[in-house]
């Protein structure tokens, strides 16, 4: 996973349309996810998790449909994950919230969420978060 983690493990993906990956790890954190999608991965399941969801990726990628680990796909929705990715950066949380288009009302709110599922009690800890799990990209 750390060559994927650096966009090695799957280097020329997106130069091979028909390429259809499924990443099989054992690795469960929610940033390793989002890294193997990026890097054109379709599916990616954690070996922990069984047969079974091995099996729905498999279909999920065949009918042309992305497939995340439900317990990590559940961890953080996708503007959490863009809030965590833009504040690791260093970005101000108003600054987060023009970019992602939202109001900072709901920036604000994300983060809380972002804060209670990360167990997490600051933004300066959310931004470590970010940092020491490689969320920045």
């Amino acid at each position: 996973m750390d060559r994927l983690a650096r966009g090695r493990g799957v280097r020329g993906l997106r130069e091979q349309p028909a390429a259809k990956v499924v990443v099989l790890t054992m690795h469960d954190n929610i940033h390793y996810v989002q890294k193997a999608l990026d890097a054109g991965a379709l599916a990616f399941v954690v070996k922990s998790d069984g047969l079974e969801d091995l099996i729905k990726a498999v279909h999920a990628v065949k009918e042309g449909r992305t497939w995340v680990t439900p317990r990590l796909a559940e961890k953080l929705g996708q503007r959490e994950f863009e809030l965590l990715r833009f504040m690791g950066r260093g970005m101000s949380l108003q600054e987060c919230a023009s970019v992602m288009k939202i109001s900072e009302s709901t920036a604000s709110t994300d983060r809380a969420r972002l804060m209670t599922k990360l167990e997490l009690g600051s933004t300066a800890q959310i931004i470590r978060y970010a940092l020491e799990n490689g969320v920045t990209a």
